[in-house]
């Protein structure tokens, strides 16, 4: 599909890995750009995925997992529980599809 490995649950993708990498889905706001986080706040500065397009670069809002969650197992799955909250809650607000 993209040249990576997606996870999902229950039908929500919430995780890619691509080129050994871990990218989990961002919280995003009502327009549809992530949440901005005060930097005094930030437990770390978030690396988007980014790809390379006929265009220029291309962006998708899921982030490089830091160091810090890959060595600390809680860590990684309280950003791993916010990135599937993030998929259930960018889902409800996709319109139904219709059936044929």
């Amino acid at each position: 599909m993209f040249g990576g490995i997606g996870l999902f649950v229950e039908g929500l993708m919430f995780a890619i890995i691509i080129d050994e990498i871990l990218y989990l889905k961002e919280t995003l706001d009502q327009s549809g750009h992530p949440v901005e986080i005060p930097e005094d706040e930030r437990e770390f500065a978030k690396e988007y995925f980014q790809y390379e397009t006929k265009k220029g670069i291309g962006r998708i809002f899921y982030y490089q997992v830091p160091d810090a969650a890959l060595e600390n197992p809680d860590y990684l799955s309280q950003l791993s529980a916010e990135a599937l909250k993030s998929a259930q809650a960018q889902a409800l607000k996709k319109p139904k599809k219709k059936g044929r």
